[in-house]
């Protein structure tokens, strides 16, 4: 038999809690880690977890995070496990299931594994509202990972579903008014803005409903030139489809927030590079000129 084949003893709790325990404290060294994961010990793990003791959950939850500090991991089961685990108030039990999705989606295999499990985004997004003590460093790993998750999604049927399983608005909510760190606004600002590069579900996205475009918009109150940036980009490449999106852009009032953007001392070149070619983009529009010239842009231009 394998590791992974060892039968867990049925109904004794006890012995099944000191064997975790043991293996857990063997997966503290780099050596015995990587042997570990190479012997297969990660499905025993993925059983291990879904027995009903919180003390076992949790040694299977640090062990996860442990496994994952050296290589990808990936056995059947293993994201359903994490995401089982995930599913908790238990303080620990939630920030090592954070820690373990944001190093799995630091590496190429694992960002592609995490991308093709419809039930990770859901529940790095339900982590980051868990109200945990250690809120404020779940929400920074989640970003992360779902930042990273996000990027690999290359089908459009998986970002429809997102839509449809309202993903997006939780994210768009939870960037806009849950998120308490600056940091962790702009790493998941990032996550929206890499939804809309997708040409095929962009207008779907700007509509009201879900308004990927506003919300970035709404960022850049924010003092921080990385969500200036990304609004400001967000805005230049609307503006290169100025017939499709000018009434969003009038909507948004990106004619004002981009005048405001230049305005700041602060603002970088090529922020500033940005605001110029979007408004000329804009200009070209005939009812977008006659809104310009009310909005005194010349002057702020």
């Amino acid at each position: 038999k394998t590791v992974s084949e060892v039968a867990i003893p049925a109904g004794d709790t006890k012995m099944c809690l000191e064997m975790t325990a043991i293996l857990h404290y063997l997966s503290g060294t780099k050596e015995c880690c990587i042997r570990m994961v190479t012997e297969d010990v990660v499905p025993l793990f993925v059983r291990l977890s879904y027995m009903d003791m919180e003390e076992i959950k949790l040694l299977c939850a640090v062990t996860f995070y442990n496994f994952s500090l050296y290589k990808p991991i990936a056995a059947e089961g293993l994201f359903d496990a994490l995401v089982q685990l995930s599913r908790s108030n238990e303080n620990d039990r939630v920030l090592f299931c954070s820690r373990t999705f944001y190093n799995l989606s630091g590496y190429p295999k694992g960002r592609a594994l995490l991308g093709n499990h419809r039930v990770v985004a859901p529940a790095l997004a339900d982590m980051m509202r868990s109200g945990c003590e250690d809120a404020e460093e779940i929400q920074a790993r989640c970003a992360v990972a779902l930042c990273n998750c996000l990027s690999s999604f290359s089908k459009k049927e998986d970002l429809l579903h997102l839509l449809e399983a309202g993903i997006v608005h939780d994210l768009i909510v939870i960037t806009v008014l849950r998120a308490s760190r600056i940091e962790t606004k702009e790493v998941l600002a990032r996550a929206l803005f890499n939804l809309l590069t997708r040409s095929d579900t962009r207008e779907r996205l700007t509509r009201e409903e879900f308004d990927v475009s506003f919300a970035l918009v709404r960022l850049s109150r924010f003092q921080s030139t990385e969500l200036s940036y990304v609004s400001v980009r967000l805005l230049y490449n609307l503006s290169m489809e100025g017939e499709l999106y000018a009434n969003k852009l009038l909507d948004m009032d990106a004619i004002k927030v981009l005048a405001n953007k230049a305005a700041k001392s602060y603002a970088p070149d090529e922020i500033k590079f940005m605001v110029a070619a979007a408004l000329q983009n804009i200009s070209h529009v005939h009812y977008c000129r006659t809104n310009m010239a009310q909005s005194n842009i010349v002057q702020a231009v």
